[in-house]
């Protein structure tokens, strides 16, 4: 059990020094307090002690001076490879067979937001060829589907 609350406080440590390099209103309390807080109330100052946990909590505070020009870019990448979904974007082997790249595929009935059907009807309503055309152009993506369900309704 310790095990993984020493790993949540060291990440929510790197988090909380990156704060504070990105964002020059936050003052250093503001962000190692919580994690003090952190540590206290999940018992893990008991279980390794004060020192360990200022250790743990300090270790991301060093040479942390400066954010790195891509550091969203190291983010994505990192979350990326994390999640088996999206690992293939990085390391250039084929897609998963479940995952479907967004290109490929095509709005079904059950996919298109509430909202768009909603807002499809009000345009039908206005009894506004050009605007309905014009309507559909700017949601292509969900057009072929709508006009599937109005001829069903049909």
């Amino acid at each position: 059990m310790t095990a993984p609350l020493v790993d949540i406080l060291a990440l929510m440590a790197e988090s909380a020094a990156m704060s504070l390099a990105l964002f020059d209103e936050l003052e250093f309390a503001d962000v190692v307090d919580p994690l003090q807080e952190f540590a206290e109330r999940t018992g893990l100052v008991a279980a390794i002690g004060q020192d360990a946990v200022q250790e743990i909590i300090s270790a991301a505070f060093v040479e942390r001076d400066e954010v790195p020009d891509d550091y969203a870019a190291q983010l994505v990448r990192q979350w990326g490879m994390a999640d088996s979904r999206d690992r293939w974007r990085h390391t250039g082997e084929p897609p998963p067979a479940s995952c479907d790249a967004p290109e490929q595929r095509r709005p079904t009935a059950n996919r298109v937001p509430q909202t768009v059907i909603d807002a499809f009807k009000i345009v039908l309503d206005k009894g506004d060829a050009a605007y309905l055309a014009d309507w559909l152009r700017d949601h292509a993506e969900y057009a072929a589907v709508l006009l599937d369900r109005l001829e069903e309704a049909a």
